[in-house]
């Protein structure tokens, strides 16, 4: 029984193609049904782009959050100064060096290094302080015995290297209490 295609081609049984006929053409179709290199490049392209839009918002959320821990790290080795000065811990005061990259808890009235009561925060490498405004212009605090005041009031400001217009500024009162503006 023959078959009859839509074209009305009535194929003979005995017929045989030549490798440069239909079957070959049939197999390089299906060889050359893939991905050409552009379209991968392509495809690889539109991706970066999407993870880049992404990524984005999240890496600076990190880095927020970061310079908000490293605030309050500041505040309470302030605030710990502050208190063991208040109790006489050791017939002491105690006060917090400030740099860039680090604070330093110290016993006494100045800052020595090294020095084995010493307590150190180092910054992780995207946050830094940008400002140091303390009365009489050093880079010291340290709390009076019995009233827990300090000479030296002002400003501390805490940023992003990446982004310094995004800061933290810690308020340092004469009282000794500090606030996170």
């Amino acid at each position: 029984m023959r078959q009859i295609d839509k074209k009305g081609f009535t194929p003979t049984p005995n017929t045989s193609l030549s490798k440069s006929g239909d079957l070959g053409n049939k197999k390089k179709k299906n060889l050359v049904q893939g991905f050409t290199l552009l379209e991968l490049l392509i495809v690889v392209g539109v991706l970066l782009v999407l993870v880049s839009i992404v990524v984005s918002p999240f890496s600076s959320f990190r880095n927020r959050s970061l310079l908000n821990i490293e605030v309050e790290n500041i505040t309470t080795l302030i605030n710990n100064a502050r208190s063991k000065t208040l109790s006489s811990y050791n017939d002491s005061e105690y006060g917090v060096h400030f740099e860039a990259n680090r604070v330093v808890f110290f016993k006494g009235t100045s800052f020595v290094e090294p020095e084995a009561n010493n307590i150190e925060i180092v910054f992780n490498t995207a946050i830094y302080i940008s400002d140091i405004s303390l009365a009489g212009g050093g880079s010291n605090l340290v709390f009076n015995r019995l009233t827990g005041k300090t000479d030296e009031n002002g400003t501390i400001t805490v940023a992003l290297t990446s982004a310094s217009t995004t800061n933290n500024v810690i308020s340092i009162y004469a009282t000794g209490s500090t606030e996170i503006d």
